[in-house]
């Protein structure tokens, strides 16, 4: 702080101005970089979660409108509260159509929390979303069940939110039942540099950050893999073709065209 004593009476308001904006960039610049180093989290986790010997079941991906990915503390010491990483898809269920991240926070009833686990919530219903997106809070009370493993998910399941965990690398399926999930509108901020809405997200109005395409690509390979899955498993199989006898013999029961018959 020596520099300030350089300073007149009529410049020192300007040096203090100054001092405040470097001390702001620096804080915006590590918020950049943690919300980056946590993209990078989220979408290891997600390939933990999809692509493990008995990883999440297909048809759950293939079903989900939106993925959430719950990351643990990994420092014990830190009180920072829980936030999860979301992905929606844009339309109904096609390849290639995942939204970019929208950083939601995590709380028991109406107080943050801390976890220790790695969590992955599947909402299939697209009814879950609205008080979410519009930046309130949404309950997940009597509508997150354990989530389905080692078998794939009843067509006729109207479950609404599908939840998992994985303990020493072993997909369980849990329920969170009483967790709440909002919209961090100071967070979302820092990712997407300005003041968005849940739906400027999901809608593909804001240019996603280069920090999100790796999470994006690998939900849009794994739906993709889905889809070519399905496609081939649907496809009728090509009949053999029946024997025919060859073009330069004669059927038995008809004498040749050079002989006559006796």
């Amino acid at each position: 702080m020596n520099w300030l004593r350089h300073c007149n009476r009529s410049r020192r308001l300007l040096c203090l101005a100054a001092l405040a904006l470097c001390l702001l960039r620096l804080d915006l610049v590590g918020n950049v970089e943690e919300l980056e180093e946590r993209m990078q989290v989220a979408e290891i986790l997600l390939r933990q979660f999809l692509y493990t010997s008995n990883g999440l079941p297909k048809s759950v991906v293939g079903r989900a409108r939106c993925i959430i990915i719950l990351p643990s503390n990994r420092d014990p010491r830190s009180a920072a509260a829980a936030e999860g990483i979301m992905s929606c898809r844009r339309d109904s269920r096609s390849a290639g159509n995942w939204s970019a991240p929208i950083i939601v926070q995590a709380y028991l009833g109406s107080y943050e929390i801390r976890i220790f686990n790695d969590y992955l919530i599947t909402v299939m219903d697209g009814s879950v979303l609205p008080p979410l997106l519009e930046g309130g809070m949404r309950p997940l009370t009597g509508e997150s069940i354990a989530g389905p493993v080692g078998v794939e998910l009843s067509a006729a399941s109207t479950a609404q939110v599908l939840s998992y965990t994985r303990q020493h690398g072993v997909l369980e399926g849990v329920s969170l039942s009483g967790l709440s999930l909002r919209f961090d509108e100071d967070e979302n901020e820092n990712l997407y540099r300005r003041t968005v809405t849940g739906y400027e997200i999901l809608g593909g109005s804001v240019e996603p950050p280069a920090s999100t395409f790796a999470l994006r690509k690998t939900l849009d390979e794994f739906s993709a893999a889905i889809i070519d899955d399905a496609e081939e498993s649907e496809s009728p199989e090509k009949e053999a073709p029946a024997d025919r006898a060859p073009a330069d013999r004669a059927p038995a029961d008809r004498a040749p065209a050079d002989r006559a018959p006796a």
